[in-house]
């Protein structure tokens, strides 16, 4: 508690800042579209949840539900995965396509509302990120949170995608989320899991 703490230290504790500019509290839109980074979205797929496999996984593919699966019988699966989608090239480009569709949507939803990039901070790089919903399958409800940062260029890298329950977790350490899409009741798993 907030005595136990004040017992511990000497003067006045001072809230975290995470910026010297609100400005990187929100996505700059004149800077236009992130940049997707497919070939790290590819070594992460199992973050991407099972129903959008349902949907484009490659032909021959035995999808499967993930979620009972040990972390060996995980990193078989996804290999196995990312194994067929870079032998076969028409899943490759509409997973692709799928994940740009995402991104238009996406940039749409933050020009209506600029809460929709949540700022999240990324504690390696000492550096505020935004967090922005991707709807993969229905342009309804989200699936994915793409990770972006601000290169020293001028631009918005889409660096890597986090689980939605990721995405709440690393959102808290900056702010209570004030999004419409980043609300715990839509979220599934304990936002225990940080990147």
């Amino acid at each position: 508690s907030g005595k136990i703490i004040s017992n511990l230290f000497e003067g006045t504790i001072e809230r975290a800042t995470f910026s010297e500019d609100w400005k990187d509290m929100m996505y700059d839109e004149t800077l236009g579209m992130p940049s997707l980074d497919f070939e790290h979205i590819l070594k992460r797929l199992d973050r991407i949840p099972d129903r959008f496999w349902q949907v484009f996984a490659p032909k021959g593919f035995d999808v499967k539900t993930s979620a009972n699966m040990t972390y060996l019988q995980s990193v078989d699966y996804f290999g196995s995965l990312r194994e067929k989608i870079m032998n076969d090239s028409t899943a490759y480009r509409q997973i692709i396509k799928a994940f740009q569709n995402s991104l238009e949507l996406a940039m749409k939803r933050i020009a209506w509302n600029s809460r929709t990039a949540v700022p999240m901070y990324y504690p390696k790089d000492n550096r505020l990120c935004l967090l922005i919903p991707l709807c993969l399958v229905d342009e309804d409800m989200e699936d994915v949170a793409l990770v972006v940062k601000r290169t020293p260029a001028g631009k918005y890298d889409g660096a890597t995608i986090i689980t939605l329950d990721m995405a709440y977790a690393d959102s808290r350490v900056v702010q209570c989320p004030t999004s419409d899409w980043l609300v715990s009741s839509k979220i599934e798993g304990s936002g225990e899991t940080l990147i």
